[in-house]
């Protein structure tokens, strides 16, 4: 999380996106279970690239980056979006799964 805060820095300039994407794969085998402690972790650092909120993000744009995300791993993706309610609203998370049928 210090990455996170840290001004300048971003993840993906210390670990590739698809290192962190690996991970959340394995972790979810590992555990037989999406919802764990290094998911929710990892998560927590994806969320704002592939669930961006903010009053200058349209739904499309969070439509665009969710089908973007399961088409390029969809593994990862069902881990990613299985920890997002622990960081958004619920609002926020029923408009992720309206905008999905």
């Amino acid at each position: 999380r210090r990455i996170k805060t840290t001004p300048g820095i971003h993840f993906y300039h210390v670990v590739p996106v698809d290192h962190l994407s690996a991970r959340l794969s394995e972790e979810q085998k590992l555990h037989r279970n999406p919802k764990n402690v290094i998911n929710r972790e990892l998560t927590a650092l994806m969320l704002n690239s592939y669930f961006p909120q903010g009053p200058n993000i349209t739904a499309s744009d969070q439509l665009q980056r969710t089908v973007a995300f399961i088409m390029t791993d969809p593994s990862a993706a069902v881990s990613f979006y299985a920890n997002l309610a622990e960081y958004l609203e619920v609002d926020s998370v029923a408009k992720v799964i309206i905008m999905l049928l």
